[in-house]
């Protein structure tokens, strides 16, 4: 009954909202609720096909996705991870990795972004995708007025910047919900918090896109507390489900060197 309720909604021929289904259902089975449901819908049909009887599809170019996550700039009294003055070393060498994967691809690969927006590392990764003609999608845990809000808060300059970036991906910008708060279904359940689920999305949506290559792009400091909703909890899920090619920008590079 389930299967056919999904048969019966999917609309014929629109890949995308197959994807986007997809992408919910795998959501659901990491985070545990009705996994074998979610499991059983996803195996039992694929994407639609093309709607005459007989047609064949057009070939469809071969993909290399990257997923980008990376550490939000220094703020307060928090240990050192990406301090404001190493933005511009950050870009040069975020800008290297960029032009590293366009030139990785084969004649008749494409590449596109995932990523969110945080302040820091986020923000420059959309920037420099602009700057080099690279396809990125925007992706929120929540409206962009909410993640201003709650991300941003001591952040005006990289708020306005922030804004910008949503303005500019305004007709593909992707959003899980719809307000801040978690789904009645989530609240109470122990560490799920908006961005886990964020993150938890982003990688679901990843694997859901049907791209050949899948690469986990981190400016990270190597550093793994067991938290979640961080670049570490991205850094785990991607070696937990062994789909991922990880590829890390080392952050320690631009720390001061404490003295012996």
């Amino acid at each position: 009954v389930l299967v056919q309720a999904y048969r019966d909604a999917m609309p014929p021929n629109k890949l995308f909202a197959w994807d986007a289904a997809r992408g919910q259902l795998a959501l659901f089975a990491q985070l545990g609720l009705r996994a074998s449901a979610a499991q059983a819908v996803m195996q039992a049909f694929a994407a639609p096909t093309p709607a005459q009887p007989g047609a064949s599809a057009p070939p469809s170019p071969r993909q290399h996705l990257v997923v980008f996550s990376g550490h939000c700039i220094d703020a307060g009294d928090a240990a050192p991870r990406f301090p404001a003055a190493a933005e511009a070393q950050a870009r040069a060498c975020m800008q290297d990795s960029l032009r590293g994967l366009m030139a990785g691809l084969a004649d008749d690969e494409s590449l596109s972004v995932l990523a969110s927006a945080a302040p820091g590392a986020d923000i420059l990764l959309h920037e420099l995708c602009a700057e080099l003609g690279l396809h990125s999608r925007l992706c929120l845990p929540m409206p962009a007025q909410a993640v201003a809000s709650l991300a941003f808060a001591a952040a005006d300059a990289w708020r306005a910047r922030f804004l910008a970036l949503v303005k500019a991906h305004e007709k593909s910008l992707l959003q899980l919900a719809d307000s801040a708060e978690l789904p009645r279904w989530l609240q109470g359940r122990v560490g799920i918090n908006a961005w886990e689920r964020g993150n938890r999305w982003v990688m679901a949506l990843a694997q859901a896109w049907g791209a050949q290559r899948v690469t986990l792009l981190v400016l990270w400091d190597g550093q793994d507390d067991g938290n979640t909703g961080g670049t570490a909890h991205m850094v785990r899920m991607a070696k937990a489900l062994g789909q991922f090619e990880l590829q890390v920008i080392d952050s320690r590079q631009w720390l001061p060197r404490l003295a012996p």
